[in-house]
């Protein structure tokens, strides 16, 4: 976070979030595209996505621009490990669950 208060991502108080002011100057001004769905964005909407889920690694290469559905919605590995994890005993449980109606309806 910098003091740059005539930046045009400065927040009330001067203040630009670094990762917000990287991006900008990787894509400029103007209308802006979220790289995962491809929606048109003003930067007032764009949020900047780390590609690495890593918010202390502001490098330009790490950064895409970003709506806020898909940012928030992006899943890191260890979450997408988890919840495949989560399905898959859901999963078990209910084949054990058919199996034991299949034998009382017998």
């Amino acid at each position: 976070m910098g003091w740059a208060p005539e930046h045009p991502l400065a927040m009330s108080n001067g203040l630009v979030l670094e990762h917000r002011r990287v991006a900008y100057n990787k894509y400029g001004a103007g209308t802006q595209t979220c790289n995962w769905c491809n929606v048109e964005l003003e930067w007032s909407a764009v949020e900047v996505d780390h590609l690495d889920w890593t918010r202390t690694n502001n490098r330009s290469d790490n950064l895409v621009t970003s709506c806020q559905k898909c940012n928030l919605g992006r899943r890191s590995p260890k979450e997408e490990a988890a919840a495949k994890q989560t399905s898959a005993k859901l999963n078990e449980q209910s084949d054990k669950l058919t199996a034991l109606i299949k034998r009382l309806n017998r």
